[in-house]
């Protein structure tokens, strides 16, 4: 059976991403994506080592492959119909959007650590139905029904072998760097990227139940300022609940120790 790209997509979840999950608070649509991604805040942030993590210390070090792969441009036939082989139809046509996939993991993943995460290029369709909040206008915490929204994503999370991902990440390592080097990173890292993303989503703090929110504009944001002032990811997070989270942190930490163990 042919594997490919969706493992990637896998990760882009994990070291994350998790953009199906980057909703956001939104009450409206957000505009259709460009067919192409241009670059996003283009100095990488390099957050701290997460507690219990492997540091990673080298830098430079680069995976490589001898499979063949399609060229960049030509590559969304083969990840979305290996997506469909590995996690079924509904999967694919229910979560991923289905252009320029590999370009799109790549910038959802660079956005991670950052202060948001692009809704225009993003690899992954927001998670069903609405923000929920409970609580009146002056007194607002984050909506229990959310949590619930997540449990299909966290699933897939959970389903996904670190092994296999970091085999098909490693294969299709290529396609991933040269993506990256296109948002303005040449010579750089696309692994090291990953890691970092990863260690930024372990760092994300675990709250207590009944988080309080304002709603100062459009969207909600946290009222503690200190939750306010986290990534992107670790916002993400915070939004599904604190079960969901530890599973997605459990599964980074994994895919993270394989990563780690198979590249330096």
């Amino acid at each position: 059976m042919k594997k490919s790209v969706w493992l990637l997509v896998v990760i882009a979840l994990i070291a994350a991403g998790l953009l199906i999950l980057s909703d956001s608070g939104r009450e409206h649509r957000e505009p259709t994506p460009a067919a192409s991604p241009e670059p996003v805040a283009p100095t990488p942030v390099v957050p701290e080592e997460s507690a219990g993590s492997e540091p990673r210390d080298k830098t430079d070090a680069q995976p490589t492959t001898t499979v063949p792969l399609p060229p960049l441009d030509e590559s969304d036939g083969e990840a979305l119909e290996s997506a469909a082989e590995l996690f079924g139809k509904h999967a694919v046509t229910g979560y991923l959007v289905p252009d320029d996939v590999v370009r799109k993991v790549v910038v959802t993943i660079d956005n991670l650590p950052r202060e948001k995460v692009s809704m225009r290029v993003r690899a992954f369709r927001a998670v069903p139905d609405r923000f929920q909040v409970d609580g009146r206008e002056e007194d607002m915490t984050l909506g229990a029904a959310n949590f619930a929204r997540y449990r299909p994503v966290v699933a897939i999370v959970n389903a996904a072998d670190p092994t296999e991902v970091v085999d098909h990440f490693l294969r299709f390592y290529p396609l991933l760097q040269g993506a990256y080097e296109e948002l303005g990173y040449p010579g750089m890292s696309f692994l090291d990227r990953v890691v970092a993303a990863i260690d930024d989503l372990l760092a994300a703090p675990e709250v207590d139940p009944g988080v309080r929110l304002v709603r100062p504009n459009v969207l909600y944001e946290f009222a503690d300022p200190d939750l306010e002032a986290c990534s992107a990811g670790q916002k993400m997070l915070i939004r599904m609940g604190g079960d969901n989270a530890a599973v997605v942190k459990n599964r980074l930490r994994q895919i993270r120790a394989e990563l780690i163990r198979r590249t330096d």
